[in-house]
């Protein structure tokens, strides 16, 4: 499975929601083959390593956070038991 790099994510809003989860705004990289339906993650040493996943347009691919929309854009939402969270490139 391909991820995003992290000069091909920009994050424009990081928020928490709630007491215990963390809302990420982002925005891929614009490409004609891909597309982001979300993001994964792994776990180490208490902090979150997020990998925002790299789609092909015409597939589908398993996420363990989709993405979302709203007026405000696409974002994913997060639990936000984890000490740190860092992105995974």
């Amino acid at each position: 499975m391909e991820i995003y790099g992290k000069d091909d994510i920009s994050f424009f809003d990081i928020s928490k929601v709630g007491t215990n989860e963390v809302r990420i705004y982002f925005t891929a990289i614009a490409e004609t083959l891909f597309y982001c339906p979300g993001a994964n993650f792994s776990e180490e040493q208490g902090n979150i390593l997020i990998e925002f996943v790299r789609c092909p347009v015409n597939d589908t691919c398993d996420v363990s956070y989709p993405a979302k929309r709203d007026d405000n854009g696409e974002y994913i939402v997060l639990e936000s038991t984890f000490a740190t969270l860092g992105l995974q490139h």
